[in-house]
Formats: structure tokens, C-alpha cells, sequence
């Protein structure tokens, strides 16, 4: 499931210098239209109160919330540590691991 601000957050994190060695090249931007192209798009719900530590991360909740989704995979220490009710949040690594698994 993806939101016009996932998108967003996307493109500007790959704009930045430090994934320069995954994103130059144009190949942030093709991420980012292969993503765009067979994500399911949605648009960015109303952000409720917060569930997580920084609010910045709300709108991920709300989205997986408002889809009815049940896992959310990331990085972000602020989401793999906040208590979800029926939301699962894996890393990448362990997501995948997951569907390997089933």
C-alpha cells in the first residue's frame, strides 16, 4: 500500500547524499516509478493522534489502518519498537524471511 506521502518521503530520502550509492544514476527514480507502478495507491488519510514516537511516522500508521493492513516493513526504530494493535512491523530482512517461510 502506498500514499502520495510515501511517495514523497521516498523521493526525498533518496535525494539524499548519504544513498547516493543506491539512488545516483537515476536509479532512485526508477525505484521509485517501479514502486509507484505496482503499488496499490491510496490516498493519505486523516493522521489520527499519535501511536508512535515521532510523528512523522503517523501517516504510515494511518495509512496501514485506513487499508486495512496488518504489516508495516521498516527500518525506523520508531515504528519496529511502538505497540501496534493488528499491525506488525518487520524489517526488510525479516519480512522477507516471513514470506520465504509461508
Amino acid at each position: 500500500m502506498i500514499s502520495p506521502n510515501l511517495i514523497a518521503e521516498v523521493e526525498d530520502v533518496l535525494s539524499r547524499r548519504k544513498f547516493d550509492r543506491w539512488a545516483r544514476d537515476g536509479q532512485g527514480s526508477a525505484y521509485v516509478a517501479i514502486v509507484s507502478a505496482i503499488g496499490a495507491t491510496y490516498p493519505d488519510p486523516p493522521t489520527p493522534a499519535s501511536e508512535v514516537r515521532d510523528p512523522k511516522d503517523d501517516y504510515l500508521v494511518a495509512l496501514a489502518r485506513a487499508t486495512g493492513t496488518s504489516v508495516i516493513v521498516s527500518v525506523d526504530l520508531d515504528l519496529l519498537e511502538a505497540d501496534l494493535p493488528g499491525i506488525a512491523v518487520y524489517r526488510p530482512r525479516a519480512f522477507l524471511e516471513l514470506l520465504d517461510r509461508a
